[in-house]
């Protein structure tokens, strides 16, 4: 088996198991296929919770289908980056912290 790097560098589809590499690779600009475990399908957009898979055959059926269809690889693309710039990036922290002051200023 190939590590996933080479993988991903060579098909463009990118396949891993766990954690925040999930969230990098969107950022990348890259599409995920994935095990729907643990905190995994939170980082998700949910259009593509078919990019979870729960088998090898299942693995092997949506990294052919991305492969033969690279109008959609480009669509999980662009909203993979858009879900998590929105939703883990330090800066949407930063704006939750900015609009709970807010809310105390405007309350006192």
């Amino acid at each position: 088996m190939f590590p996933a790097w080479l993988r991903c560098r060579h098909t463009g589809v990118c396949t891993y198991e766990f954690g925040s590499i999930v969230s990098k690779t969107l950022w990348k600009e890259r599409p995920v296929v994935t095990a729907k475990a643990a905190g995994i399908p939170m980082q998700f957009p949910e259009p593509f919770h078919k990019n979870l898979v729960e088998s090898v055959e299942g693995y092997a059926a949506r990294v052919l289908d991305l492969l033969t269809r690279p109008g959609e690889r480009g669509k999980f693309d662009r909203s993979g980056r858009g879900y998590v710039g929105k939703h883990f990036l330090l800066l949407r922290v930063l704006r939750d912290e900015l609009r709970l002051i807010k809310q105390v200023v405007r309350t006192a």
